[in-house]
């Protein structure tokens, strides 16, 4: 058997959901309904994350003197999943301001304000193990009680452009 297979840390990826989820990640392309096909075919791969409770998101840049927020961090977001961020120290802090939520009541997000790179990869790699060696059954639950954040950070996202060039725009005048 292989390491991927066996490892704890996959094992929540391989089954966690079950028909009493009652929420799947958005399948058709919501800015542009035009755009055909199926769920599998899109860019951030919707069918795939059924089978997904947390994204672990490795962002473009680690040890940079700023956060910054790309498509990585957003496709977690997009697919209505939660998401551990292995980026720049403040990149949580960061969504916060845009108007997203994050997990802090059950992922230790304490590495986000860690600006030594090693000591933050260490505890990235301590709230991801702490997550995912959880009881599968808790781990549904845990999913269940975010739906509502799940769902918000969707519709931040989704109003997010909007946001953006209004912040852009009152700040120009």
């Amino acid at each position: 058997m292989s390491y991927f297979t066996t490892h704890p840390w996959t094992r929540i990826n391989e089954s966690w959901a079950d028909s009493s989820v009652p929420w799947k990640p958005v399948e058709e392309n919501y800015r542009d309904p035009l755009i055909q096909g199926q769920a599998n075919q899109t860019r951030f791969q919707t069918d795939f994350y059924r089978h997904i409770a947390v994204d672990i998101v490795t962002e473009t840049v680690y040890n940079y003197p700023y956060p910054q927020i790309t498509e990585k961090t957003l496709r977690p977001i997009s697919c209505k999943r939660m998401f551990i961020v292995v980026g720049a120290p403040g990149i949580l802090e960061l969504l916060h301001k845009k108007g997203f939520k994050t997990f802090a009541d059950v992922i230790d997000e304490t590495y986000d304000t860690e600006l030594n790179p090693v000591r933050r990869w260490h505890m990235v790699c301590e709230s991801i193990k702490n997550f995912v060696t959880k009881p599968m059954d808790e781990i549904r639950d845990i999913v269940h009680q975010h739906q509502e954040t799940l769902e918000h950070n969707f519709q931040v996202l989704v109003n997010l452009e909007a946001t953006e060039c209004k912040f852009l725009n009152d700040t120009n005048t």
